[in-house]
């Protein structure tokens, strides 16, 4: 298999991936580890959502060290010292992942203000940690720590009512002709539906039934994302409605359990941040009880996690 920079597995071997259900709270906690001392912070890299997904075919295929070849090539060559050589700072001031999010603009300008060769990065590499967030891929990412035992995993957990009522807003689990452009990828189709990768083919059919209801798609979807991180290896849980309620503290608490230090920009959002009250009705009440009651149950355990681990 093609070698690439000495550097790599020391990058993989102390890799932070971010993750949980879309709206649950991924782009607070991700610009906050990437506001950390020598972290560098990609922010949903999209090709890693495809990358991702092709992950369990290649292994069904006896392709794993293919896939692993690509994927360290890009986190490493592409994503961490595309950062250090300020090659992969996103300076649109409109976007979510503007670096000025989680960078300084001293820093910022310290990246841009010269050229860097190849042994350069390689050599500032070592000093410094990939932290990667991508929401919505959580079951292909506990099969990509298994492949990789010392890679962290940070999970959010939210009040799941808050979560359905932020996932609904957006139209994703709408099957309706008028919304078929919006959805969430990778997708399956069936029957011109686009359905989430992460649901199972055995759902499809429900899925597009016109009998089910766009709370019991979001419901299922959360469902799936949550409960594949039970019994993860390397995952830790973060409860973002506590995070919200005592920034200082749990931030701390969750740079603790990563090793990380906390930088200026760092006590610049933690000084932002503010507790929202919840702007949702009750769509949990309104779901199948036999769902309703699983996704607690999934969302209680996780909380449970999150209280263990701090």
């Amino acid at each position: 298999m093609p070698q690439t920079s000495p550097s790599v597995q020391h990058c993989m071997s102390q890799l932070l991936y971010v993750s949980g259900c879309p709206r649950s709270g991924t782009t607070l906690l991700g610009n906050l580890i990437g506001s950390a001392a020598q972290v560098e912070y990609a922010y949903e890299p999209a090709l890693l959502n495809t990358l991702l997904a092709v992950l369990a075919p290649m292994k069904r295929a006896g392709q794993t060290d293919a896939w692993k070849a690509l994927f360290e090539t890009y986190c490493y060559e592409e994503l961490l010292l595309g950062r250090l050589a300020g090659r992969g700072f996103n300076l649109n001031q409109n976007d979510d992942s503007y670096a000025g999010n989680y960078y300084t603009e001293a820093e910022i300008e310290a990246r841009l203000a010269k050229g860097f060769r190849k042994h350069e990065l390689d050599e500032i590499a070592l000093r410094h940690r990939l932290a990667i967030k991508s929401p919505g891929v959580l079951p292909d990412l506990v099969e990509v720590a298994a492949l990789y035992p010392t890679m962290r995993l940070v999970v959010l957990v939210r009040d799941p009512n808050d979560v359905l009522g932020s996932l609904l807003s957006r139209q994703w689990f709408d099957v309706s002709p008028a919304t078929q452009e919006v959805y969430l990828w990778p997708f399956r189709e069936h029957r011109t539906v686009k359905i989430p990768a992460c649901i199972s083919d055995e759902l499809h059919e429900w899925w597009v039934s016109q009998s089910t209801t766009d709370a019991e798609r979001a419901a299922t979807y959360l469902l799936t994302q949550w409960g594949a991180c039970d019994g993860a290896q390397g995952c830790s849980v973060v409860d973002y409605d506590r995070l919200v309620s005592d920034p200082p503290a749990q931030t701390k608490d969750v740079f603790t359990r990563l090793g990380l230090e906390a930088s200026p920009k760092t006590s610049e959002i933690v000084a932002r941040i503010t507790p929202r009250a919840t702007r949702y009705p009750d769509i949990m009440g309104a779901l199948p009880k036999e769902l309703r009651i699983r996704l607690l149950e999934t969302a209680e355990a996780m909380q449970r996690l999150a209280a263990l681990d701090t």
